[in-house]
């Protein structure tokens, strides 16, 4: 994981910054024999796709037109407020957030983001945090990392949903994992029992003192536990509210494209698509390439399969490339003014 020499020792505490650092690049380097081919395998699986099926990306290019500015419009003003909601959630998570300019934690979200383009699965998302709000922030990391997996448990959460809603509510194009849906629905299951216990079970910490090599958690699941329950269910709110956001997003460019789907079919396939690419290692920031892969493979190498795939590669522009460079001007500006 990349981390930049010039990130202020105020950061972390020393024994945190120490055990932290350690496994986030054991992991790096140890996931890294996994996520390469991954990604190399998903990038050659689109080329060889859309070769088959020119005509279809030609549709999508031709469809291109001024039209589609009112749509894109749309999602970037979802984009905002996505990001907006994520300032909201770190704000509450924040210790004495009530002294903090909330203006400078939306900054501080979006420089988040560029910091997060750069690092696996968007974790370094509270170097760029921290640099907005220096020393104004003592928590910044663990609010951060508590924030995150209140988003996890919405992702699980809605694919949970999701598989046990495809038991019963058949969509032709999602036949391919048919005689998977109630496998995966106990897996999610089980996975949102467990982060049900990480955000709402003060006991569950103990766990950690058990074993060794999960001490770099110890002090973010701690600084959660900490938080008083009624905030633990609103971030968790905002965390849902934030997902609905990709949704419409999603929704939105299936109308701009006239492709006819039912909101509640695209609700399931951002569903099904989040859910099974969180879990799959990535090089790539905001899981490029994969998670159109994912789009294309979910829905059998279908026309809608490569719509979708086009369609998650805009909102990725959107939410992860255009906030980084937001990010990254208020990190040059803000060294302009020091």
């Amino acid at each position: 994981m990349f981390v930049p020499g010039s990130t202020p020792n105020m950061i972390l505490s020393n024994s945190f910054k120490k055990n932290y650092l350690i496994i986030s690049k054991y992991l790096s380097k140890n996931t890294l024999f996994i996520s390469l081919p991954v990604f190399v395998v998903a990038i050659g699986y689109i080329f060889f796709t859309i070769k088959n099926q020119q005509n279809i990306l030609y549709s999508i290019v031709n469809n291109l037109s001024l039209d589609l500015f009112p749509f894109l419009f749309m999602v970037l003003i979802f984009q905002f407020i996505n990001w907006i909601l994520e300032a909201i959630k770190l704000n509450i998570l924040l210790i004495g957030s009530d002294k903090y300019n909330f203006i400078d934690i939306v900054k501080a979200i979006y420089a988040g983001n560029l910091t997060a383009l750069i690092t696996p699965k968007r974790l370094g998302n509270f170097i760029g945090r921290s640099w907005i709000l220096n020393n104004k922030a003592n928590h910044i990391i663990t609010a951060s990392v508590s924030g995150n997996i209140s988003q996890l448990f919405a992702t699980v959460l809605m694919a949970f949903m999701a598989f046990i809603a495809l038991n019963f509510y058949k969509i032709d194009t999602l036949n391919l994992f048919d005689s998977y849906f109630l496998i995966l629905s106990f897996i999610y299951g089980f996975i949102l029992i467990f982060l049900s216990f990480i955000l709402f079970n003060k006991k569950w910490y103990i766990v950690f003192d058990q074993f060794n090599f999960l001490v770099f958690m110890k002090k973010p699941f701690k600084y959660l536990k900490n938080i008083v329950l009624v905030k633990r269910f609103q971030i968790l709110l905002i965390s849902i509210a934030r997902y609905f956001i990709f949704i419409m997003q999603y929704y939105i460019l299936f109308l701009a494209f006239n492709i006819p789907v039912e909101f509640a079919d695209v609700a399931i396939f951002v569903a099904v698509l989040f859910g099974l690419v969180t879990f799959i290692p990535s090089i790539a920031p905001g899981n490029l390439g994969t998670r159109e892969a994912l789009s294309i493979f979910i829905l059998g190498g279908s026309v809608i399969g490569i719509q979708l795939s086009s369609i998650a590669f805009i909102v990725w522009v959107f939410n992860v490339l255009i906030s980084a460079l937001i990010g990254g001007f208020f990190l040059l500006n803000k060294n302009r003014k020091q």
